[in-house]
Formats: structure tokens, C-alpha cells, sequence
């Protein structure tokens, strides 16, 4: 198992602690949880910060619920991640993939997009990471909210050099995203299980 209490990298509550968590192979996830109580239930977590893929399957939905017991749980992933556990938490979603090239035909968006909706849960939230090269158009940001319809909102990290396009993009949509400099994202980086 991999655990950190780190800040939460991304969207609204970047920022709020949350305890990140990986399961290894081996890992039972009763005992896992049992060790996390032992060695956080004392500390201010908002919440814990999981992968889809973690909570998939048996294994996953043992975790999920021994987890619920004691903290509620943040699923971070991406819009094609292939599997989706069907668990209560707040789901952040990752468009990010969506923003790498300008954007040539909507209706295939679109499509591409209801399709993958219907695979994964209903997102609290969206977020999406631009690389340098990418596209912001207040169009895509209208579809991407229209259509995956966030419950809390948006957010967009992007360089320097596409700050001001982006803003003016977010003005022009029905529900504005949350504008941010690339280099406020912090990425969670789990250290391995204590021994013992």
C-alpha cells in the first residue's frame, strides 16, 4: 500500500488535506484501512483521494466501504478511464485530453462525449490541465459543461502564455471555469506503508 496525507491537487477544494491512497496486489483492504484509522484518524482529512481503478472490483468495493466507514472518498480520473466503481464520493473528472489540439469538428465532440458520459458517474466536478500547444475556446468549455453537466463547477490550468485566452473563453460560456497558472497543481506522491 501507498499513502500520503497531501494537499488536494486540483479544482475547488486544491488545497484541503486528504489522505491518497494506493492499494498494492497483496494488500487486504480490511487491514489497510484498519493501519490508515490507526495512523490518521487523529488528523484534519477531509477526505481520502482515490484512482477509479483502485476501487474496482471485489478488492475495490471492500476497500470502498471499509474507507466509507471512517472518511468519504474523492475519485479522481480521467474521462477514458476504462473502469468506474460504482461507490459513493465526489467525482472530479480529467478533460484534460480534450484540450491538447484545437478543436475541428463539435459534433464528433459531442458525440464523444455523450458516449463516455454514459460510462462514467455524474462528476461533482471538472478539470482540465492544457499543455502548452493546446486550445481553449469558450465553445469547447460550453460543451464540456452542457454535456457532462458538473454539479460544483470547473476548473482550467493553463501557461502563461494561454492565461489571457482562456479567461476571456471562460467570460463568454453560461457557467464560467475557475482559471489557474499551470504551476498551482501539486501532485499527490505516496510513500510506501510503514512496516510493522
Amino acid at each position: 500500500m501507498k499513502h500520503a496525507i497531501t494537499p488536494f491537487p486540483i479544482g475547488s477544494q486544491q488545497g484541503e488535506l486528504v489522505l491518497f491512497v494506493e492499494l498494492e496486489a497483496e494488500d487486504d483492504p480490511a487491514a489497510i484501512v484498519e493501519a490508515l484509522v490507526i495512523a490518521y484518524g487523529r488528523h484534519q482529512v477531509s477526505e481520502v483521494l482515490v484512482a477509479p481503478a483502485t476501487l474496482t472490483g471485489d478488492r475495490g468495493r471492500a476497500l470502498s466501504l471499509a474507507l466509507l466507514q471512517h472518511w468519504t472518498i474523492a475519485i479522481v480520473g480521467g474521462l477514458r478511464d476504462a473502469a468506474w466503481p460504482l461507490v459513493p464520493g465526489r467525482v472530479v473528472l480529467d478533460v484534460s485530453d480534450l484540450f491538447a489540439a484545437p478543436v475541428t469538428d463539435e459534433d464528433l465532440v459531442i458525440a464523444d462525449l455523450t458516449t463516455a458520459s454514459t460510462k462514467v458517474p455524474q462528476p461533482q466536478e471538472l478539470f482540465a490541465i492544457v499543455p502548452s500547444g493546446g486550445s481553449v475556446t469558450s465553445r469547447l468549455l460550453h460543451i464540456l459543461s452542457a454535456v457532462l453537466a458538473p454539479e460544483f463547477g470547473s476548473t482550467l490550468y493553463v501557461g502563461p502564455a494561454l492565461f489571457a485566452a482562456a479567461i476571456e473563453a471562460s467570460l463568454r460560456t453560461e457557467r464560467p471555469w475557475a482559471i489557474r497558472p499551470l504551476g498551482a497543481i501539486t501532485v499527490p506522491a505516496p510513500a510506501a506503508s510503514p512496516s510493522g
